[in-house]
């Protein structure tokens, strides 16, 4: 399946990252789900050490020599600040097909992890049913549209609560006012 692919150290503000059009719709989704953790906390030392275990997943632009294209590890960028060093994983090779396969699971694996108790699971809810391509939906739930019950059987939450939290998180849209929206900047 993949590559080879080398883990590499670079300033981040001497790179231009943009997400890879066929990793968007998770990368949407990722963004619009309430988190335990704030995307807007202080740059910190451990924010930056999170990204280092965490690297972001890159192909290189075509025809740019420092401009590439995540589509994995993206849940750590909002953290980052210009100052940092970034760390990426660059693929030589991999198809449309591996990078939408693999982005959404990274989705659904780091997002299980955090999601914030109180209201987050009615956002997951929400932003997968919204984002995420119902064959993928089918590939990783059996099913090509997330039910309440079904993601309740995965959460130990009851269809109301989900229902509840959902009703929620669609009052209080994230903010997404971070250094990453400089970091990715205009690259698509």
């Amino acid at each position: 399946m993949l590559k080879v692919a080398r883990l590499v150290q670079k300033k981040a503000s001497s790179v231009v990252i943009g997400c890879h059009p066929k990793a968007l719709s998770a990368f949407q989704c990722s963004r619009s789900i309430k988190l335990q953790a704030s995307r807007n906390n202080s740059k910190t030392n451990i924010s930056n050490m999170l990204q280092k275990v965490d690297p972001l997943w890159v192909i290189k632009s075509k025809n740019t020599h420092n401009s590439f294209h995540f589509f994995s590890g993206f849940n750590s960028l909002p953290f980052v600040s210009q100052d940092s060093e970034l760390s990426l994983l660059i693929f030589n090779k991999i198809t449309d097909d591996e990078i939408e396969d693999l982005c959404w699971v990274y989705v659904a694996n780091t997002l299980f992890q955090g999601v914030d108790k109180d209201i987050g699971y009615g956002s997951l809810y929400s932003a997968l049913n919204q984002f995420m391509p119902s064959k993928k939906m089918k590939v990783l739930f059996g099913k090509r549209k997330l039910s309440m019950e079904a993601l309740g059987k995965l959460t130990n939450l009851t269809r109301s609560a989900i229902r509840w939290q959902a009703e929620q998180s669609s009052k209080n849209a994230p903010d997404d006012k971070s250094i990453f929206s400089k970091i990715i900047g205009g690259v698509s």
